[in-house]
């Protein structure tokens, strides 16, 4: 990867984030913010546009699943890959997590090697989606004459 990919970690547990920074932090090319809400992630995503939020759905006030369900409603943000680290284990909660728009979904407790390859996974799956666009954005139409 050529820049800097940002992840955005949204859980309301410290521990939680904490764990996650520090098994992300090994990889040079991945910078990380935090939100401890579903209303923070919404403000912090208006500042700085990540290329992957990890969400966690059990959280106060607004849920990791309501939460994703707000950042897909808006244009600018829907291309952003949601990927749910949750001790939600039921096949409805996945389901659920996938009808609200993540791309993933990943149960607590999680393998730390698991983890970081479906990370590492959807942060080159965004880049290469964010390469396409740039390509049929500055593609020139042209006139085929026979």
């Amino acid at each position: 990867m050529k820049n800097k990919r940002k992840i955005l970690i949204v859980d309301d547990n410290p521990k939680n984030i904490k764990m996650l920074a520090e098994l992300l932090k090994v990889h040079k090319n991945i910078s990380l913010s935090f939100a401890s809400s579903g209303i923070k992630a919404l403000k912090s995503i208006e500042f700085e546009k990540p290329d992957l939020i990890l969400m966690d759905v059990i959280m106060p006030d607004m849920d990791g699943y309501q939460t994703c369900i707000k950042i897909k409603e808006k244009p600018e943000f829907k291309d952003i890959p949601v990927l749910f680290i949750t001790g939600k284990t039921g096949v409805d909660d996945v389901i659920e997590g996938f009808k609200a728009g993540g791309v993933d979904y990943i149960k607590k407790p999680f393998n730390s090697l698991e983890l970081s390859s479906r990370v590492l996974t959807q942060l080159e799956l965004r880049e290469l989606q964010l390469e396409l666009q740039e390509r049929v954005k500055f593609r020139t139409p042209y006139l085929l004459i026979f």
